[in-house]
């Protein structure tokens, strides 16, 4: 067998060639629950990813027979990032204080603190309402005829300077060994006279 380009995506032969595989984030539902049960059931044993795309494996080819099957093929590469998720994600949890853990542990403390308290009422501090300073009138100007002709005039001059383009001045080189100006019709580029 030569090494191809195309043999990286085929994948073992008794697949039948070309397998298509999800990867974890485009999982169907069940597909999330029965990797979530064999993961579940094959905990802390010893090669669990191999255990668990085993047993998957089999459940995919004993389901694919049914027309409205929602297994589909996966790699134990695939299976493997999918823990990885899940363990980001209890990290995440835990350390932004909102797994279900800390928050019963977080309810218990509080619990513990009030449970001997004599305290039966707080008393409350009215606070009064502060003073509101509206902002100062804007001034206003009227608006005249005259006024406003003279502000649509500044404008269309603005944009008629702008619409225009600046007409460069022709500037005749000179040339570097005499100083005399250079013909504007000698377009060679050079910077000096040749005689």
């Amino acid at each position: 067998m030569l090494a191809s380009p195309t043999s990286t995506h085929t994948g073992p032969v008794k697949t039948g060639g070309r397998v298509f595989v999800l990867d974890h984030k485009r999982w169907t539902k069940p597909m999330k629950e029965a990797i979530d049960n064999l993961l579940e059931t094959h905990h802390e044993e010893e090669d669990m990813l191999k255990l668990v795309d085993h047993d998957y494996s089999a459940m995919v080819h004993n389901s694919s027979n049914d027309p409205n099957s929602m297994l589909h093929p996966t790699t134990r590469l695939q299976i493997a990032q999918y823990v990885k998720h899940l363990a980001k994600l209890l990290n995440t949890n835990t350390s932004l204080n909102t797994s279900p853990e800390k928050l019963l542990e977080r309810q218990q403390l509080w619990h513990s603190l009030i449970e001997g308290s004599e305290t039966t009422r707080v008393p409350v501090v009215e606070m009064h309402p502060t003073a509101l300073h509206p902002p100062a009138p804007a001034l206003t100007t009227t608006l005249t005829p005259e006024s406003l002709g003279q502000i649509v005039e500044g404008i269309m001059e603005k944009q008629q300077q702008q619409q225009q383009p600046e007409q460069k001045r022709k500037q005749t080189k000179t040339c570097l060994a005499c100083r005399q100006p250079k013909s504007r019709y000698e377009n060679d580029g050079s910077s000096v006279h040749f005689f």
